[in-house]
């Protein structure tokens, strides 16, 4: 069977090896479609079809009816850190108040267009949080990792990024000076759901493909050394109890 995954850009550094992973162990394949949030959500509304949706919480309930109700399932938080470029200082990021005057003093500053990406939006929410939206205005940079904004900051072009951590790592020539603060908003949260296209029982009874799909999946990435693996990523799979709603509406074999 293969399973149509669409997914933002965010998990591609974890998707890609425990895609491997559960490819061999089940047998099944996995086809992913790697986009921007926006982009995914036009694709689906246009006719393109998928087993399982992979995105932040607030963009699948802005869904609504086209994904399955009660199919949501927690399966990663994506930490933000901050990135810069290989062999600079790393600057102190350790609590709100450091982070706050490094931004301030930093020459030149990059994060994910709020147009374009859930991580963006939050970080316009920080920053605000944080007091200095204006002052760190005119030097910031807008661009999506998908459109080179992690290696503007490996070239030396811009001094600090503020990216999801998978983001980060998944780039050269950058370091990972730390992630956000804990006392900060918690950022977005990594969420599958399945497409509600041709979504209902089939006639012989039998559970459609996109929930035995999902079923298979989560099963999968809640293994331990599953976990593990996409912790080295930049991710933090979801615990059991985050997923009980999933486990209710389980097709039963």
């Amino acid at each position: 069977m293969e399973i149509r995954i669409y997914s933002g850009g965010a998990p591609r550094a974890a998707l890609k090896p425990l895609a491997a992973a559960f490819e061999q162990a089940t047998g099944a394949t996995l086809a992913v479609t790697f986009d921007g949030v926006a982009a995914i959500r036009e694709r689906l509304g246009s006719g393109e079809k998928a087993d399982v949706v992979l995105l932040p919480a607030p963009m699948l309930e802005a869904m609504g009816t086209a994904l399955v109700a009660g199919s949501r399932t927690l399966l990663a938080r994506s930490p933000i850190g901050v990135a810069v470029r290989r062999g600079a200082t790393e600057p102190d990021v350790s609590t709100p108040d450091a982070l706050r005057k490094t931004l301030v003093a930093a020459g030149s500053l990059a994060y994910s267009d709020p147009k374009l990406a859930p991580s963006g939006i939050h970080l316009t929410k920080v920053l605000a949080n944080l007091g200095i939206a204006e002052a760190v205005l005119a030097k910031t940079v807008l661009r999506t990792p998908f459109d080179g904004g992690v290696a503007l900051i490996a070239r030396g072009e811009v001094e600090i990024g503020l990216y999801l951590v998978s983001e980060i790592q998944a780039v050269d020539g950058v370091t990972l000076a730390g992630l956000l603060p804990a006392e900060l908003p918690e950022p977005a949260l990594r969420i599958a759901a399945v497409d509600a296209k041709d979504h209902g029982r089939r006639r012989d009874g039998r559970h459609p493909r996109h929930r035995v799909a999902l079923g298979a999946v989560h099963d999968h990435v809640r293994q331990p050394r599953v976990l593990q693996r996409a912790q080295g990523v930049g991710g933090v799979i979801g615990q059991p109890r985050a997923v009980a709603e999933l486990d209710r509406d389980r097709p039963p074999g």
